[in-house]
């Protein structure tokens, strides 16, 4: 009895030295980056997109992160994807606050409830492909919805927030 406590404690022990040993900040390519927003205005302020095609801009941070790691296995395409659509959300979230400010009470009643709306379609559109799909290869093909949508949804309020706001 003795000697295994006496195991049990130099193993948390070790456990504890390693833990505490490990880069607490360690960075994954799929983690979120501060400048990943920033980029992503530059694009859309730099490259037009061609009559009838889609924004260059729209999957910029997740093929930027796909390089970054080496591979574009599903597990990383998710990962790559889920960051562009969280740096999109912050471009979002910030024209959405700046027309919050410029719009009287009544169009900003409007703005709200479009912008209620578009998140549950959004959100059935993508999790809808889970249901359809199954398995893992549905979670890139989610990731790459909440991107792809979240950013159309940010350039919108970004071309009315450029507008004159009355």
């Amino acid at each position: 009895m003795p000697i295994r406590e006496c195991l049990r404690g130099v193993a948390s022990v070790a456990m504890l030295t390693l833990l505490t040993l490990a880069p607490a900040t360690a960075q994954e390519p799929g983690d979120p980056k501060s400048a990943d927003a920033p980029a992503i205005r530059t694009c859309v302020t730099e490259k037009t997109p061609a009559k009838g095609k889609p924004n260059p801009c729209v999957e910029t941070i997740a093929k930027t992160c796909m390089i970054e790691v080496g591979n574009d296995y599903d597990g990383t395409q998710r990962d790559c994807y889920r960051r562009g659509a969280q740096a999109w959300d912050v471009i979002l979230n910030e024209e959405y606050g700046r027309l919050r400010e410029g719009l009287d009470s009544a169009r900003f009643n409007v703005l709200r409830n479009q912008q209620r709306a578009w998140l549950k379609k959004k959100t059935a559109k993508c999790d809808g492909i889970y249901a359809q799909f199954q398995g893992t290869m549905a979670y890139p093909m989610m990731a790459f919805c909440e991107n792809r949508e979240t950013a159309l949804r940010a350039l919108v309020l970004m071309s009315h927030s450029t507008k004159k706001v009355r």
